[in-house]
């Protein structure tokens, strides 16, 4: 690069250019290019070259010491964050939280330390598009209050998320999967469902992971798909329906029905 820049501003010169607006364009000054001429012979970048050693590094001694601690039967299941503050209550500093990190990585060391199993990345489920009736169902159980206070009702109750028609729903005392199964039973034979057609998503609860309703669905050949854990929103087609159910309508009509 260098050798190019004193052919450009050596032409640029001999066309008639002068040194200073030459050296300009190309961001630098006259003292730079002198001395390029003067030196030819070595004219390659030597920034890089020489390795500064910082005057507080840490020694190869002390490096051993940390692997040496950090190994110790009462230190080898602790993560760098707490082994330095166990060291400093006993007086003893060998060195930062960080240099114990980069330590630990240089020689391999810095994976996952302790009992607990390690985080891992759960990836976010395919999600269920329904673009036809009777092709995504979803279901839930909502409660429904009574006249007595503190007694209340189970409102079985499956929507269907394309028309948003509900397809299905009971009132129970309490929650079973024997209900949601034999209600599940009735839905399908209702809107004529083939095997392998429907797809019926629910959250998490025990009536939906029950033996009986897993069984049904796989009977009736109805793929079942679920919330992630700890994700309230995660429901299919949204709780607003099974609110607006809940808030609207008496449980005397629904009885009666």
């Amino acid at each position: 690069m260098k050798q190019m820049a004193i052919q450009l501003i050596d032409e640029a010169v001999q066309a008639g250019a002068r040194y200073a607006q030459a050296c300009n364009v190309l961001g630098l000054s006259c003292r730079t290019l002198r001395r390029w001429h003067q030196d030819t012979d070595d004219l390659q970048d030597k920034r890089g070259r020489v390795k500064r050693i910082p005057s507080h590094a840490l020694t190869d001694w002390e490096k051993r010491r940390i692997l040496e601690v950090a190994n110790q039967p009462a230190y080898k299941s602790l993560p760098p964050s707490q082994i330095v503050p166990k060291l400093a209550d006993r007086d003893i500093y060998i060195a930062s939280e960080s240099s114990f990190y980069r330590v630990l990585k240089e020689h391999g060391q810095n994976n996952h330390r302790g009992k607990a199993q390690p985080v891992r990345k759960v990836p976010k489920p395919a999600p269920v598009v329904a673009r036809a009736p009777n092709t995504a169902w979803s279901w839930d159980i909502t409660f429904l209050p009574t006249q007595i206070r503190g007694q209340f009702l189970r409102l079985y109750m499956m929507i269907d998320v394309y028309s948003r028609n509900i397809v299905g729903w009971e009132i129970h005392e309490d929650e079973r999967s024997e209900h949601a199964a034999r209600l599940m039973e009735k839905a399908c034979l209702k809107h004529q469902i083939k095997p392998d057609q429907l797809i019926l998503h629910s959250d998490n609860g025990s009536p939906m992971k029950g033996a009986t309703m897993l069984a049904t669905l796989q009977r009736l050949g109805v793929v079942p798909s679920f919330s992630r854990p700890s994700v309230s929103d995660d429901i299919l087609g949204g709780a607003l329906p099974y609110l607006e159910v809940r808030t609207q309508l008496p449980v005397d009509s629904l009885c009666r029905h």
